[in-house]
This record gives C-alpha cells, structure tokens and sequence, in this order.
C-alpha cells in the first residue's frame, strides 16, 4: 500500500516478524522448524489461530489443540505467562472468552470447515463479509482502496498479533519469531499495518503433489475427481493472490523459496534464507536436536520432535494417473510455470 512505508529490520532494534506465505500442504510446518533452530530466531507457529488453539478442547484432534511442547497453550510455560500478559494488558481473559481479542479474523468457521454455514451461519457469514472487505482494500483498484479504507478492523488485529510476537521474542530470548499463518490477507496485514519490520517468506509446492494431499483423502472416485479439481483450482487462486499482491510490497522484503529445493538441498537453501533474514547461517542446521518448540497450530511434524532427515514427499507421481496429471497441466500449467514448475 502506497502510504504506509515499512523499516528495514537492519533499521530497527526491534523484533522482526517472518511471516511465510503460501498454500496449506506446501511444507510451511517444515520450514518454520528449521527457521526455529537458528540460535536467534524462536517459531511461533500459525498465529492467526490463536483464539481457535485458545478455544480448542481435549475432545479434538489432540495434535490439532496443543503447544509444540504437547502442553494445552493454558499449560504451557510459555504460552501460559504470554496470555496472562495480554490479560493484564487488555483486561480480556482468553481462557475465559477466546475470541474477545483478535490477531486475524479467523473464528469458529475454520473449526467446522464446510460444515461452518450450517453449524455457526452468521459467523461464517460475517468472516466472508470481512474478507472480501479487505480483499477490496488490497485490491490493485484504487477506487476498490479508496471506498473501502474508512473501515480497517487488521490494524488493531495486527498491532495485537505484534504485541504477541514481541512477548514470544522476550520469553524466547530471539531477535525474530516466525509466524506461519500463510493467509495472503494476514500477510498484509502484518506488512502494512505491524509495528514490527515484517519480512515475507513466501513457499510454493508443485501444484501435482499439493493436489494429491488433498485428493489421497477422497472416499470414491466421484469425491476424488471432485477434489483434483477443487485441490487445482484452490492451488492457482492462493498462489496468485499471493503473487499479485507481493507486486506491492519492495521486492527486498519477501523471498520465494520452493519445498522441492527446500527437500532436495536444506543447508543451501536455509543459508539463502538466513542471508535474506540477515542473520548469519548456523554452521549445520540439520544436527540441531536439543531446541524444545513452543509451536501452535500447524500440522502434527511440530509434536514429533527433533528432525535430522528431510524426504520430498513424490507420492502424487504413483497414483494420479496420466488423465488426471494431464488435466491438471491444462488448468494450472501456464501459471505454474510462471513460479518455475514444469507440469
């Protein structure tokens, strides 16, 4: 946006926010680990999530509702002294009323997916309204900005979310903290309206292998057609939103990195990284096993521990099948290649 300007982390002692973009399944858990080994740098997890892990209970995915550490956040050393600081800082208590303090807008509609319209219809109706709201005050439009900015509900989501990175960052001993929420809006928000200097990792999977994490899922062959063309379709519009509105924001502030080469070469790729982030690149990544994360939200690899083997997962390549690859190449091949994929 043309009239906020952003500081340089190498222009402020504050705490940097690494936010990494992309699509869901793209290996962002992945890289938020690695980025949470480096000496300096503490992993958050998906922060947008906050009030959702807040509100999660033990009758869920257990995974899904714990620390990193595989405490309850209520429970765990760390997360239990940052609530209570925002208690006393805005008066709201998150173990008592999760949603009364928001860092994004995601609500009770992300818990109950596609079933949000029927169970909790006016809080999906309301998070669709506000996002297409703010996808209008992104938007490349002027007049679409314009009408839209009298109303900006993210700036104090955002000046909030940075108050939780910044108390992250004390209790962590870190100079950055790594926020993987991967929403294309939250990371403008957090770009233009944080406090913070905000750095812009952005991760990309080929569009095949994201597909098939979807697709492996599907119970029939109508359900598994369905969700190809869902998974492809979803796969395009995340990654190009993401891509238009990186347009916007100066281009030594976000980097685009692959999970493939992430996959086939860490050290290489985790020193470009580090360089980007400017700090400096510990000596072997991989053979750091003692770091404890405090990770929220995300999937289940934050819970399993220390990781000293990084596998691509080619799953897709047995079992799409030719016409199902070949439809796939017809949608998303042109936009791929434009991100350095040859379907």
């Amino acid at each position: 946006m043309e009239e906020t300007t952003k500081m340089s982390s190498s222009s402020t002692n504050k705490v940097t926010c690494i936010y990494i973009a992309g699509r869901g399944h793209s290996g962002s858990t992945l890289l938020t680990l690695l980025l949470g080994r480096h000496p300096e740098i503490a992993a958050v997890g998906e922060l947008a999530n906050l009030s959702l892990q807040c509100h999660r209970k033990e009758g869920l995915t257990k995974w899904a509702a714990r620390c990193g550490c595989g405490e309850r956040p209520f429970n765990c050393s760390v997360w239990k002294d940052i609530l209570n600081q925002v208690h006393e800082f805005s008066g709201i208590d998150m173990q008592k009323d999760p949603f009364a303090w928001h860092v994004s807008d995601v609500g009770l509609e992300e818990e109950y997916r596609s079933s949000a319209p029927r169970k909790t219809p006016l809080i999906w109706a309301r998070n669709k309204f506000w996002r297409l709201w703010r996808y209008a005050q992104y938007s490349p439009s002027s007049v679409m900005r314009s009408f839209t900015q009298w109303y900006r509900p993210q700036i104090s989501w955002a000046r909030n979310r940075s108050f939780i990175i910044e108390k992250f960052a004390e209790k962590q001993k870190a100079r950055a903290v790594v926020d993987a929420s991967k929403d294309a809006l939250g990371m403008c928000d957090m770009y233009y309206y944080s406090p913070l200097p905000v750095k812009i990792l952005f991760i990309t999977r080929d569009c095949r292998g994201s597909v098939w994490s979807m697709a492996k899922h599907a119970k029939s062959e109508q359900e598994r057609v369905a969700k190809i063309l869902e998974g492809t379709h979803e796969w395009m519009v995340v990654n190009r939103r993401i891509v238009d509105y990186l347009k916007l924001i100066p281009s030594s502030d976000w980097l685009h990195l692959k999970y493939e080469d992430l996959c086939h070469n860490p050290p290489q790729v985790m020193k470009n990284v580090f360089t980007f982030l400017g700090f400096k690149n510990p000596p072997d990544i991989l053979a750091t096993t003692d770091i404890q994360e405090h990770t929220i939200a995300g999937n289940k690899i934050r819970l399993s521990g220390n990781i000293t083997h990084i596998r691509e997962d080619t799953a897709w390549s047995e079992n799409l099948t030719q016409d199902e690859l070949q439809n796939i190449t017809r949608l998303a091949g042109d936009f791929a290649a434009t991100l350095g994929y040859q379907l």
